[in-house]
């Protein structure tokens, strides 16, 4: 049987745990977007990605300052083509 230090117990467990999801969510909401200082700069970012329908989409990702179109679906993924980046400078959106 539980004593009423038990609910006390369990009543501060529930708290701590609520403010730990909490500070994640602010912390989530103020690096959203935005590089986080700790990670490393990515050299690989997807610019744009559209469906094609259920099953499958293409992908636009840009490497160094290359851009890559991917095709993917059910039976795997393919390059369709590759360029070169025309304009690096506009990778950073507001």
């Amino acid at each position: 049987m539980l004593q009423p230090l038990d609910y006390v117990h369990y009543a501060l467990a529930f708290i701590f745990v609520i403010s730990l999801i909490g500070l994640l969510a602010m912390a989530a909401k103020h690096y959203q977007g935005k590089k986080i200082p700790f990670l490393p700069n990515k050299r690989i970012k997807v610019l744009e990605w559209q469906l094609i329908d259920s099953r499958r989409k293409m992908v636009l990702v840009r490497h160094d300052q290359t851009e890559h179109l991917f095709f993917i679906g059910a039976d795997g993924e393919f390059l369709v083509s590759t360029q070169s980046a025309k304009n690096p400078a506009s990778e950073e959106t507001p």
